[in-house]
């Protein structure tokens, strides 16, 4: 009897160990299974992270590549502006060391027309003209501007003063007479006019 009620003891025990045990593993399931759900929040937390700063870096490089693009584009159409530039300032220059040197036929041209007018022979005054005219038609091809000013406002950055003369028909600083005729190409001043500009200081000494 003693020894039925001892095994029956050593059952209950070995079952109330077996429930320990049993729970014992339902908490460190359970403990694992939340550590699991909390790692797998935080790994599914750092891949987004990563996918992220993955966009932000795709972006940023993106952004710094059409930076660069467009600076490359920038100094090239600077590049093709500077060549054009400097080619029509070559061209300029040499046009303007050949036109130069012409312009003293081309007064001599002119006095001569002036001289033959006055001396009343047709026939030389009518071949001075064609010759004159075709001469001026071929310097005005290489874009020569004739700066004749009469009766206009004083430029001095285009025309020489040689003297005042004073006139109470035309305002101050205005030319009277141009003694020789100025020429520029383009924007560029070959020889500036010699003029005869007015003047009111003789009207102002008298009163």
């Amino acid at each position: 009897m003693h020894n039925k009620m001892e095994k029956n003891h050593s059952v209950h025990k070995n079952v109330e160990k077996k429930d320990v045990l049993q729970d014992a593993e339902k908490t460190e399931t359970v403990a694992e299974n939340g550590q699991f759900e909390r790692n797998s929040g935080v790994k599914q937390e750092s891949n987004v992270q990563i996918e992220n700063d993955t966009i932000k870096n795709l972006q940023d490089k993106l952004a710094e590549e059409h930076d660069m693009h467009m600076r490359a584009l920038a100094t090239l159409d600077n590049l093709k502006k500077r060549v054009q530039r400097e080619r029509e300032e070559m061209r300029t220059s040499v046009i303007s060391g050949f036109v130069e040197d012409l312009l003293p036929v081309l007064d001599h041209f002119e006095l001569g027309l002036q001289s033959a007018a006055q001396d009343g022979t047709g026939n030389i005054l009518a071949g001075f003209k064609m010759i004159f005219d075709q001469f001026k038609s071929i310097l005005s091809d290489y874009s020569l501007v004739v700066i004749d000013p009469i009766n206009q406002a004083f430029n001095p950055h285009e025309q020489d003063c040689v003297r005042r003369e004073y006139s109470d028909s035309q305002p101050e600083n205005t030319v009277l007479l141009v003694m020789r005729k100025g020429y520029k190409i383009r924007d560029h001043l070959i020889r500036p006019a010699s003029v005869v500009v007015s003047t009111k200081q003789q009207a102002q000494e008298h009163e």
